[in-house]
């Protein structure tokens, strides 16, 4: 849980933390040192700062003024020492989300282990949680409640059987929470001795498993069970709840597959589109062969034309060709042959003449 404390002075108030990935270093270390357990003997031992860096714990320490606030994450360690005369006042914050639950859950196994009392009703605020609130929760803070809820269940349902007594709804507007055995939470199930010899007759409130050493205690067997909860509410709000996670995970299922789906369908559309892409560029390619086809083939004929006419002239400018080559031009000029025979004769033996010379 969450810590908020505020401080109203008049004196400062000194700080010493340890972040939560390291405090179970710090505890087997203050064990093995001091046979000490930090969290059984919880606000019985001040640590320093030497020691936490002698040991490489990492350690912060700050000094909190009059009308500071602090506020700490869930599963900080912390001493906090007054340096003169300093009120206080601090509350125990739970947020919804797992970090903060799973913190929880955690140090209650450990205070089991421990025998040390837990302050807050971690069963019952799963329970009304998830009674009241669970189709507003996020699914893995949602899973992680009702896990824990079934295991909690089965475990009250476990110690019943072994009771082997009859339990009746309890008393209405009933404050039972804590044993006074053990002092753990009483969570669906609770004992009180009827004996009215009883030394505990105003302290008799139990859990399911303290009501056999009580009994041993006052030699009477006058016990009379109390049950939080009717049967069937227990059991049709795990059935609720497992059809809820149900359909969550079919919710869930169907999501994916359509984001599956939809990234198949791009796949798709990436491969449609590179093939059109392909295809598009072996148009291109052959467009563009087709071209270069084109110009190198006019570039050949132009070549050859090039050539033919270049052998053509070279063989016009031959004397022997030259009557022949001024017929041609002047039946183009539409010049009669009788007419200019005579004058192209005289230009013949003229270019013959100078041929020669």
């Amino acid at each position: 849980m969450f810590i908020i404390k505020y401080i109203k002075g008049p004196d400062d108030c000194e700080w010493y933390t340890i972040d939560n990935t390291h405090v179970q270093k710090f505890r087997k270390v203050v064990k093995k040192i001091f046979d000490l357990d930090i969290h059984k003997d919880e606000g019985l031992w001040f640590s320093n700062v030497d020691f936490c860096l002698e040991n490489e714990i990492p350690v912060k320490k700050f000094v909190q003024k009059p009308g500071d606030i602090v506020y700490t994450n869930s599963g900080t360690l912390h001493w906090v020492r007054s340096k003169g005369i300093a009120v206080n006042s601090s509350w125990n914050v739970a947020l919804k989300n797992v970090e903060v639950f799973q913190e929880m859950y955690r140090k209650l196994e450990i205070n089991k282990t421990i025998a040390f009392p837990t302050i807050v009703p971690i069963r019952l605020l799963t329970l009304e949680l998830l009674k009241k609130e669970y189709q507003k929760l996020q699914n893995d803070f949602f899973d992680l409640c009702y896990e824990k809820l079934k295991f909690f269940v089965q475990e009250e349902e476990d110690e019943k059987k072994k009771a082997k007594m009859k339990f009746i709804r309890e008393p209405e507007n009933s404050s039972v929470f804590f044993c006074d055995g053990c002092h753990e939470e009483i969570f669906l199930y609770w004992v009180h001795c009827e004996n009215p010899n009883c030394l505990n007759k105003f302290n008799c409130y139990f859990c399911v498993k303290c009501c056999k050493s009580h009994e041993r205690v006052c030699n009477s067997s006058q016990f009379q069970g109390y049950k939080k909860y009717d049967d069937f509410e227990i059991q049709d709000l795990i059935f609720e709840l497992e059809e809820f996670k149900e359909n969550q995970r079919k919710l869930t299922e169907k999501k994916e597959n359509k984001m599956v789906d939809k990234k198949e369908n791009k796949v798709i559309e990436k491969k449609k589109s590179k093939e059109i892409n392909k295809k598009e560029l072996k148009i291109l390619e052959k467009k563009e062969n087709k071209v270069i086809e084109k110009i190198e083939n006019k570039k050949q004929n132009d070549e050859e034309k090039y050539k033919i006419k270049k052998k053509q002239i070279d063989t016009d400018m031959e004397p022997n060709n030259l009557m022949e080559h001024m017929i041609a031009v002047s039946k183009i000029l539409h010049v009669k042959k009788d007419e200019t025979k005579m004058e192209t004769e005289n230009i013949l033996s003229a270019l013959i003449s100078s041929t020669n010379k």
